[in-house]
């Protein structure tokens, strides 16, 4: 989900998507746990931006610059950006590198018969670095540059030498055996990945622009990639694009190792138009991994050749492991980065054979030579394996290599045309003759696309020698009356030579766009201006398959879009100066043809939000504008404040739900002198975004909660923040607002009362910085009847609550840590500072141990048991070294429990037990008197969702010298709830606990708490 304010800047082109993509950022370490910076890309950062990160690289040749943003300042780096109207921000996402392949299967020893060997081509390899005393390739590599961060451009990972082998390796330590494909090809090496074997973009684009320009290398191998390609044009496809136009150089680059079939994802840099893009094959010719186009955006045909990439033998860098060793000097690798450098090398034969041929030319023979592979679409293979043996003598080419198109539907009712001129060339002493053709089928399910669909305007045609020829493809689309099927279309338009033998095949891509609806979307502010990229934007969602666009509106104020007919939501949003910001959200049923559908704010509710606490003042406000069906939905958020008021759409449907949600404070208040109190009111609406939108905020309708808050042992801020959920609110709870206040203190709090709101609670204790803390307490959902009640945060003891996260399924065991440092009357607590052990045992033998490292907040520990029922015990030992929390700085559990399989796909909670305190007459920083006694009561309580069972027994220790020695302590009640009495010694500072206790299933624990409260 993207934050409101981003959208016009992703829709403008200002702003990478990627940077809110979750699951990305953390796939890449960005999370805060293991990065603290965020690397950035940008274009024109002015001398602002640049001061708000840790360090800022210039990107020779290129115009863009590497920033390393601090993470703590990224609100100021934020507000830079937005304010300099020239800037352009990405994510400097990171590379990767693969592996494999072989050379006389590709022809090269016959084009060295011909005395081709790449000898005079200039070849740049940008990857790990070179080992440039390796004997395949010493004589090979005349220059070496690093864009790293390394400080060596030397090759401590292995990758970049195996590739530079493939590709100009003499085969000098194996007598010849593992030569390359162009052994007499000049190698310059880019080091563009590190010594850890990660890679930047940017560390990318400095190397790219180097090597064209600068270095001036004929072809340009890209054995590295990213699965990070967009519909926008991203920093390193323009690269690939500009440089390629600029200089002539062909990029020949790997789409990437992917194992699944995902149509569609083709890594960068070989998505982009002019590189040459490659995919492996395996020893039989079969496509060896699952790389696919077509590349979204334009149903262009990548990848475009294959190679060899399955076990390639190629040289091995000094000191490295990569791939699996074959000796001292050669090692074994697979994937499409083995393959790229055979076509690297072939094209470097190639340039040697047509010096003067720029890298289109070369990528135009080179698929034109290429051996189609029978039963593979065109989509996966493109134009077939390379052959390098059959380029060298290679005469007829084509302009473009292939043919790309979109079918669009016809608004008047008739077919739609699209024509596509190509371009043959005739290399060759004597005329060419010949039959051509074209045949497609549907990239789903394989049907032929009907001949009548796709004509050209001629079927036989002479090329002359030297010469060329220029034929026409007609495409041919739905019409109002029915048709071909639309979606995706491949195939090859074929050219065969008058003795029958094939001698051109060119790859054809196309979509044939369905019944489609042209909507126009007029934007207008409630000044009546219309709505510009800058302040507004619009989200169209299709809600049966999911797909949706972000078009972006015009000079006018006006969004256009192309949408297959069907049902859509269309939601949007436009800020009227920094008075309104105004919210639609609607679904639609888009018939074919046009549709006006104005977004007025004019014609919007106010979203009138008081409050009868006289001195209260509004500090935030957010309106949700909802539309859910089953397990899919879509939220629009929309914020404002005392100054910055809401409005919005009135609508009603199924699916359409409205929630607002308010923060009052106390007119005056601030860090220095918090609020007494705290308002937070929400309301949500079913089925409709209502017409009076508003909410009234009434004290006599709200729970009035005395709270008070402690420390865990040393005086912090915190930040508190609140949210509501609806039983009709389904995927979406209100907004979380919240306020930062002294840690311990109290205040007063309103909360919506009544059975049909849930609020959900959290506090995050810090002492910088509320994205620092490693203290978070969590409690929810919990309703509230109206009226004045009392409650309290963070109460000593801060102990171990399973949360229902340990369980068993089948034989598959999982413990997790829980939340092992929460108070007495929270839901969860839990601290990023704590690290341990968790092992698990049956009968005194360890089935499974697990360190966890010092810093998690969370840990696990999995197992696979045996399938009888047996008696387990695992044992969690957890420490913490947080500065802010001097109370329960070590928590060890140790649980007997029974288990046995499960049943087929059933999940069973773990019985795990533990104990909770609730000491009386503790202070804000959860101290007791030390000259007098205090009463704990004490519970037994058991993991959420496990099976039930009663507490049956129950002893409590206490130790005034950390656990040294113990002294029991009388229970009065039961293990249900109970209490007991303890009276420190003189001179002590801490109360540890310890406890045993059973349950009536035979369950138990032994949990101890070192320092569960302080003294004084």
């Amino acid at each position: 989900m993207r934050p409101f304010d981003v959208q016009p800047l992703i829709a403008a082109g200002r702003l990478d998507p990627r940077l809110f993509e979750v699951d990305r950022l953390l796939a890449e370490g960005h999370d805060d746990a293991r990065r603290d910076r965020l690397p950035l890309i940008a274009r024109r950062p002015g001398g602002a931006l640049r001061a708000q990160a840790r360090s800022a690289r210039t990107i020779a040749g290129t115009g863009l610059t590497a920033l390393q943003a601090d993470k703590s300042r990224l609100p100021e780096l934020w507000r830079d950006f937005v304010a300099d109207p020239d800037a352009r921000l990405w994510l400097d996402a990171q590379i990767k590198v693969a592996t494999d392949g072989s050379v006389p299967r590709i022809g090269a020893p016959v084009a060295w018969q011909r005395g081709l060997t790449g000898k005079g081509v200039k070849v740049a390899v940008l990857d790990s670095g070179v080992d440039r005393a390796h004997p395949d390739l010493s004589s090979a590599v005349t220059e070496s540059r690093d864009f790293t961060s390394s400080g060596s451009a030397d090759d401590k990972v292995g990758h970049g030498t195996h590739v530079a082998s493939i590709l100009a390796g003499s085969g000098a330590a194996s007598g010849g055996k593992y030569r390359g494909v162009a052994p007499d090809a000049e190698i310059v090496s880019g080091k563009v990945v590190d010594d850890a074997g990660q890679g930047q973009e940017s560390w990318v684009l400095g190397g790219m622009a180097w090597a064209a320009r600068e270095a001036r290398a004929k072809v340009v191998n890209l054995s590295v990639y990213c699965f990070c390609d967009s519909t926008a044009v991203d920093p390193v496809e323009q690269a690939v694009e500009e440089l390629s136009a600029e200089t002539g150089t062909l990029f020949v680059a790997a789409v990437g190792d992917y194992w699944f079939p995902a149509p569609g994802l083709v890594g960068l840099p070989a998505a982009a138009g002019s590189a040459l893009a490659v995919s492996s094959v395996d020893r039989e010719d079969r496509p060896w991994v699952t790389a696919q186009g077509p590349r979204p955006q334009d149903y262009s045909v990548k990848p475009e050749v294959l190679a060899p990439g399955e076990g390639i033998v190629a040289a091995r860098a000094k000191n490295t492991r990569a791939g699996s060793p074959v000796d001292d000097h050669y090692t074994r690798l697979s994937g499409t980065s083995a393959a790229t450098p055979h076509v690297a090398g072939a094209a470097a034969i190639l340039a040697q054979r047509h010096p003067d041929w720029t890298g289109e030319r070369l990528k135009a023979a080179l698929m034109a030579a290429a051996k189609n592979l029978p039963g593979v679409d065109t989509y996966t293979q493109g134009s077939g394996r390379v052959d390098v043996a059959k380029a060298v003598s290679q005469e007829l080419t084509t302009s473009p290599a292939s043919v790309h198109a979109t079918v669009r539907w016809s608004d008047a009712g008739e077919a739609p045309v699209v024509t596509r001129k190509i371009t043959y060339t005739n290399d060759g002493d004597a005329p060419l003759g010949l039959t051509l053709g074209v045949a497609l089928v549907a990239q789903q399910g394989g049907a032929p696309l009907p001949a009548e669909s796709a004509t050209l305007d001629r079927e036989r045609i002479t090329v002359p020698a030297g010469g060329r020829e220029t034929v026409t493809l007609t495409l041919r689309g739905l019409s109002a009356t029915g048709g071909i099927k639309a979606g995706a279309f491949s195939g090859y338009l074929t050219a065969t030579a008058a003795d029958g033998t094939p001698a051109l095949r060119t790859p054809v891509g196309a979509y044939v766009e369905p019944p489609t609806t042209s909507l126009r979307l007029p934007i207008t502010d409630r000044d009546g201006d219309p709505g510009n990229a800058g302040n507004s934007f619009v989200t169209i969602v299709n809600v049966q398959t999911g797909d949706y666009v972000y078009p972006q509106p015009d000079d006018d104020g006006v969004v256009s879009a192309r949408v297959p007919a069907g049902t859509y939501l269309i939601s949007g949003a436009v800020d009227t100066k920094d008075t309104w910001t105004t919210g639609f959200t609607q679904v639609y049923d888009l018939a074919p043809g046009t549709r006006e559908i104005p977004l007025d704010a004019r014609r919007t509710a106010p979203v009138e939000l008081t409050n009868d606490q006289p001195d209260a003042v509004l500090t935030g406000a957010a309106a949700q504008l909802i539309w859910q069906r089953g397990t899919a939905g879509s939220s629009l958020h929309l914020r404002g404040d005392a100054r910055r008021r809401i409005s919005v759409q009135p609508a009603a449907g199924p699916g359409l739900g409205y929630d607002v949600s308010t923060l009052w404070e106390r007119e005056g208040s601030g860090p220095e002198q918090p609020s007494p109190y705290v308002f937070r009111d929400y309301r949500y609406a079913d089925g409709a975004i209502p017409s009076d939108p508003g909410l009234r905020t009434r004290r006599a309708e709200l729970a009035r909660i005395l709270t008070d808050v402690r420390s865990q042992g040393a005086a912090t801020r915190g930040w508190f923040r609140w949210s509501a959920s609806h039983p009709g609110s389904g995927l979406f709870g209100g907004e979380a607002m919240g306020v930062t206040r002294p840690v311990p203190g109290s205040f007063t709090l309103y909360l919506r009362a009544g059975r049909d709101v849930a609020w959900h609670t959290s506090l995050w204790q810090f002492e910088n910085d509320p994205l620092d803390g490693g203290i978070r307490i969590s409690r929810g959902p919990r309703s509230y009847r109206a009226g004045p009640q009392a409650d309290l945060i963070n109460a000593a003891v801060l102990g171990p609550v399973p949360d229902g996260g340990s369980t068993r399924t089948g034989d598959a065991l999982r413990a997790e840590t829980g939340c092992p440092f929460t108070g007495a009357l929270d839901g969860c607590g839990m601290d990023g500072t704590l690290g341990g052990t968790l092992r698990l045992s049956r009968g005194g033998t360890v089935i499974a141990e697990r360190r966890v490292p010092q810093g998690w907040n969370w840990y696990w520990l999995d197992a696979t048991l045996a399938p009888e029922a047996a008696t387990y015990t695992l044992q969690q030992s957890l420490t913490r070294d947080d500065p802010l929390a001097t109370l329960s700085a070590k928590v060890d559990s140790t649980w007997t429990f029974t288990s046995s399989r499960t049943a087929p796909g059933e999940k069973r909670v773990l019985p795990l037990l533990s104990v909770a305190y609730l000491p009386t007459g503790l202070n804000g920083h959860n101290a007791a008197p030390k000259d007098r006694a205090t009463i704990v009561p004490v519970w037994v309580r058991r993991s959420a969702g496990a099976p039930g069972a009663v507490p049956k027994t129950l002893t409590v220790e206490a130790s005034f010298d950390d656990g040294a020695t113990w002294r029991p302590l009388r229970l009065t009640g039961s293990a249900v709830f109970g209490s007991v009495t303890i009276r420190p010694p003189a001179g002590a500072e801490y109360v540890s606990l310890r406890a045993t206790a059973t349950d009536s299933a035979g369950n138990g624990v032994v949990q101890t708490v070192t320092r569960a409260y302080r003294l004084g």
